[in-house]
């Protein structure tokens, strides 16, 4: 077997001569050598489309028309990045791979990867003896990419295979994080639930450190934030709040604030001519202290002070008859599904405050997962933002913090009419003494004078 372009030969073993294996092909093995027929052993080799060429003592015969394929190579997982083989997730920021499968060859050839697309570097054949299982493998160092399922393109052994993206992955990874699968304490029946529905051969996730959501790229953790792994923006840090900040203004230029407060990965469209799969989202997060500090927990939740309409949309929401669903729509870009605010809020955007007549507009629509994956909407009591208000009939603002309200305020009133009553009486006593009051004015004005 001979390869016609780049001349490489493959010899068989036959009745008469063993070629490229130790030893002949003895008709026990099956093998056969007569005037009309040849059946010998094929020999170790690779590629396809080769030509099949008889030596016969000094005379050499190509059989026209008959070309010989050794069966393509197959991937079977990318350590780390099969994700359904519980072999992690591959590092957006870049890593070396090892692309493991069957048919890769028996000795070294040419090697060529790209993951979604994109060049895998110092590509290289490993031979079987290096492996526990025998097999031969492909090493390489994946670039910096985006989040999310990765395609594989892989030329070896003189053939090329490829593994493709399945966009309902997305689904379930998200599903997945939402019920804790991607974790290093994730129980074994838990993972049975997910793991067998990703498709796609490999998928990457941001390190712990770094924040980065589908097909967007990885970022340094912003200060305040909690980055340890997700596919959606991290959560907010003790003492801070969570905010979102358009990206682009109505002319489609990138706003001044996202600018300042957002990674340049994260708003910069022109990053698209180096990673064709990256989307620009409409917004980004940023992290705001919050005053007073002790205001905001993690993950925006306020203090119990500060929580404003939320404990009264909590009790009209958790009522059974209560509408709380929402609808959502797919984004074609990111496979990701979002909530229609606005089924929610009423006349109140997202961020703002609702009236305390409407506590239940203190709402967003969040996305759940059933446990099939399958996405559905929930219309969600929201917090104030940046914990910034009282909460309602419970607290009230004083010298810059939020005080309970008095426990009995009838007790109060009392009080207050007890005053005026003293006050009342004071006035009569000295009325009756015949006390001048202007002496009062006199030490009023006298303090007022201090004051300044």
């Amino acid at each position: 077997l001979f390869d016609p372009y780049g001349g490489e030969e493959f010899v068989g073993s036959t009745t008469t001569s063993k070629g490229t294996h130790p030893e002949k092909c003895t008709s026990a093995d099956g093998c056969v050598h007569e005037d009309d027929r040849i059946v010998f052993r094929v020999p170790f080799g690779s590629g396809a489309g080769l030509s099949v060429k008889i030596v016969l003592g000094n005379t050499e015969t190509v059989v026209p028309a008959i070309f010989f394929n050794y069966e393509p190579p197959v991937v079977t997982s990318m350590l780390p990045g099969s994700i359904a083989q519980d072999l992690g997730f591959v590092d957006s920021n870049g890593q070396n791979v090892l692309i493991r499968g069957a048919n890769f060859g028996g000795k070294t050839s040419e090697v060529s990867v790209l993951i979604n697309g994109r060049a895998c570097g110092g590509a290289e054949w490993i031979p079987g003896d290096a492996d526990e299982g025998g097999q031969s493998y492909v090493s390489c160092t994946l670039a910096r990419d985006v989040v999310g399922p990765k395609s594989i393109f892989l030329y070896v052994a003189n053939q090329t295979v490829a593994t493709e993206v399945d966009p309902t992955d997305v689904a379930v990874l998200l599903a997945g994080e939402a019920d804790g699968v991607w974790t290093t304490t994730a129980s074994d029946a838990l993972k049975a639930l997910y793991q067998p529905e990703i498709n796609s051969m490999a998928v990457s996730r941001c390190p712990p450190g770094f924040s980065g959501q589908m097909y967007g790229l990885c970022v340094e953790c912003p200060e305040g934030a909690v980055c340890d792994g997700t596919f959606h923006s991290p959560p907010a840090d003790e003492t801070f709040f969570q905010r979102q900040i358009p990206i682009f203004n109505e002319d489609g230029t990138v706003n001044d604030r996202a600018i300042e407060r957002c990674s340049a990965d994260q708003v910069d469209p022109d990053l698209i001519a180096e990673f064709p799969d990256l989307v620009v989202r409409e917004t980004c997060s940023e992290y705001v202290r919050c005053e007073p500090i002790e205001s905001c927990q993690s993950n925006n939740v306020c203090a119990s002070e500060y929580q404003y309409a939320y404990p009264q949309c909590a009790d009209i929401r958790s009522n059974p008859e209560f509408d709380n669903s929402c609808s959502i729509s797919l984004d074609p870009l990111t496979g990701e599904y979002k909530g229609n605010h606005a089924d929610c809020t009423g006349g109140t955007t997202v961020g703002e405050s609702c009236t305390s007549a409407k506590p239940e507009e203190c709402s967003s629509c969040q996305v759940l997962y059933t446990n099939s994956s399958e996405p559905f909407g929930q219309c969600t009591c929201d917090m104030p933002n940046r914990c910034g208000l009282c909460t309602m009939n419970t607290h009230y603002r004083l010298n810059g913090e939020c005080v309970e309200c008095p426990n009995n305020p009838a007790l109060l009133i009392a009080m207050f009419f007890l005053a005026a009553v003293a006050v009342v009486a004071a006035g009569y006593v000295l009325e009756k003494r015949k006390f001048n009051l202007a002496f009062v004015s006199i030490g009023v004005d006298y303090f007022q004078v201090l004051a300044i």
